[in-house]
């Protein structure tokens, strides 16, 4: 038991990492203390059924992968690219909905666009800041 524990916190030390987010971060989403989570992730304590499918929700893996450490070969990728859903919808034929999508998929895009574009602003001026 005491190695599943240890494996399952490398597992969700590891994902977190990935994720670029810090302890603290990842401990505020799953609403557990961030010395909780580094007890899980140290193997100190065992990660309850609750936190293990809230952080495998929130980080996009299967339950599978954080207890066993196997990716399953049915699990089909949640992302997408921009190109592979715009794509799929100009294949659809010609309606109102298909019309209405694909506007509400540009405002989308560009929505996130916009967002990417004001995070980088902070970002530098936050750099501009420490520097100055």
């Amino acid at each position: 038991m005491s190695e599943l524990k240890s494996e399952i916190g490398k597992r969700i030390a590891s994902t977190r990492k990935e994720a670029g987010d810090s302890q603290e971060a990842c401990a505020i989403k799953l609403g557990i203390k961030r010395g909780t989570l580094a007890a899980y992730e140290n193997g100190t304590n065992a990660t309850p059924d609750s936190v293990k499918k809230k952080f495998a929700h929130i980080y996009n893996i299967s339950l599978q992968y954080l207890i066993s450490g196997v990716h399953s070969a049915q699990e089909p990728s949640a992302e997408y690219k921009k190109s592979d859903i715009l794509s799929l919808l100009q294949k659809m034929e010609p309606s109102p909905l298909k019309d209405s999508i694909l506007d509400k998929a540009h405002q989308l895009i560009q929505e996130n666009r916009d967002h990417k574009d004001k995070i980088i602003e902070l970002l530098e001026k936050l750099n501009d800041l420490k520097n100055d």
